[in-house]
């Protein structure tokens, strides 16, 4: 497997770059994962502004897991789970752990941790998950298409993992529908428009292809909708406002949509129901 130059993976937030030096150094992804051997020297993948060091045997595990789950399979040693926001690890130390949702009653497995699949947090959280948890929590990527051309928006929104990014959708109501700012992280994937620098993160994205099934069987869309006195796609803000409707020009009490590309009119609910378009 030839390595790239550069590499960008969701176990750091910054870009990993390929150099060779001679000091001894340690792989710091080896804390989260204790895969292969602690001490290095040689060639690694390193972050100059955050010291981080990966190895490269690490990392040809790690690049072609990461290939396969952009390509839609199931990854072997990463892994997304819907209760934690950083990507976990398969980890293969059997030191003293258990699976932190068996606090909550979410673990239903019945095991000896010490012999479980254990996956860790690439952060460095103190979070795990237990093999059987990751299939019951495990975020599918590959249930996301690898591309949406469809009403949301004009141009074809591809997916990809990102660097450190806004959510648009975040970004035009204040907050994502099911996540503020401040939560976001770069661990996620998005969709992505190359053109008008757009992306919708992986909640929203949920959001988003349910709302293009709900359209498909001529049903109404709950977030976002296309109506037939803007150009472009509204998105439901939970906030009120005292502006009015550009569609009745009435200020009306109640939740309203506002545009995902960030013109400043809004429309009432009432108006972005009856005027909603439900075909492409």
């Amino acid at each position: 497997m030839e390595l790239p130059d550069e590499i960008l993976l969701p176990i750091h937030s910054c870009p990993l770059f390929l150099v060779e030096r001679n000091n001894s150094w340690n792989c710091d992804f080896w804390r989260v994962s204790h895969w292969n051997e602690y001490n290095h020297t040689g060639k690694r993948y390193h972050c100059e502004k955050c010291d981080y060091d990966f190895c490269l045997d690490c990392a040809k595990d790690i690049i072609e897991d990461w290939n396969n789950i952009l390509d839609g399979k199931k990854g072997k040693f990463l892994h997304k789970s819907e209760n934690h926001k950083h990507w976990l690890v398969k980890n293969t130390s059997d030191n003293n752990w258990y699976c932190d949702l068996k606090n909550s009653g979410k673990c239903k497995a019945k095991v000896d941790y010490s012999k479980a699949d254990r996956f860790r947090c690439t952060k460095g959280c103190d979070y795990d998950h237990c093999g059987d948890c990751k299939d019951e929590y495990r975020i599918p990527h590959e249930d996301f298409p690898r591309e949406l051309d469809c009403y949301i928006h004009q141009h074809t929104l591809k997916f990809q993992y990102d660097p450190p990014f806004k959510c648009s959708v975040g970004e035009a109501m204040g907050e994502c529908p099911t996540s503020t700012l401040s939560e976001r992280d770069n661990t996620s994937f998005s969709y992505t428009c190359g053109k008008c620098k757009l992306n919708i993160c992986e909640k929203c994205s949920d959001l988003a292809l349910k709302d293009i099934k709900q359209r498909k069987k001529g049903k109404e869309a709950s977030i976002y909708k296309k109506v037939s006195f803007h150009k472009h796609t509204l998105i439901r803000n939970i906030s009120e406002s005292k502006a009015p409707c550009e569609n009745c020009k009435e200020s009306k009490k109640g939740s309203t949509y506002v545009c995902l590309e960030g013109c400043k009119e809004i429309s009432c609910r009432d108006c972005a129901k009856d005027q909603e378009i439900l075909s492409d």
